[in-house]
């Protein structure tokens, strides 16, 4: 019979406030559950208006760092948690885990950054040039820079994939 799933929640670095659950299917972590946006700043359960903005701001996509603190701080809970008896095994587990999405969140805001910082700009000029030289009024000529840029994000991540 396979192992039962086993969930732990995890507490804020405070103790006030449940951030997220990790699955455990015996001493291996299966599914990790953030109980709050991207986003969300204060981890209040909702994205206000300035939290919004300050993200949409930001200039590298927050993608998975909700996900990355409640894997960080459930690692650091199963580390305390080894005094009272728990499971080295699990402690380990999400320490490898961590390091992984670590990784993957820190190459995911790099290439965020590199296309935001060295192709976005030329690629928004061209769509504004195309824009001008047929016609198109204000709307027009920014629906075509977002979507040129869209598609260049799409290309370029595509040519980042296959090269891992």
């Amino acid at each position: 019979m396979p192992d039962p799933i086993e969930w732990m929640l995890v507490n804020d670095r405070f103790g006030d406030k449940k951030i997220g659950a990790v699955a455990f299917i015996g001493d291996v972590p299966a599914v990790v559950i953030g109980f709050f946006d991207d986003y969300d700043a204060d981890r209040d359960g909702r994205v206000s208006a300035a939290e919004w903005v300050a993200g949409r701001l930001f200039p590298v996509s927050l993608a998975g760092t909700a996900t990355l603190a409640v894997v960080s701080r459930a690692r650091e809970q199963a580390i305390l948690c080894i005094a009272d008896g728990g499971s080295p095994e699990r402690a380990a587990a999400l320490s490898r885990m961590q390091a992984s999405q670590f990784q993957s969140v820190g190459l995911s805001m790099a290439l965020d950054g590199v296309f935001r910082t060295y192709m976005a700009p030329g690629i928004s000029m061209a769509g504004s040039a195309i824009g001008t030289h047929i016609g198109a009024g204000a709307i027009k000529t920014f629906l075509i820079k977002k979507g040129m840029e869209q598609v260049a994000k799409a290309a370029f991540e595509a040519a980042v994939q296959e090269r891992r």
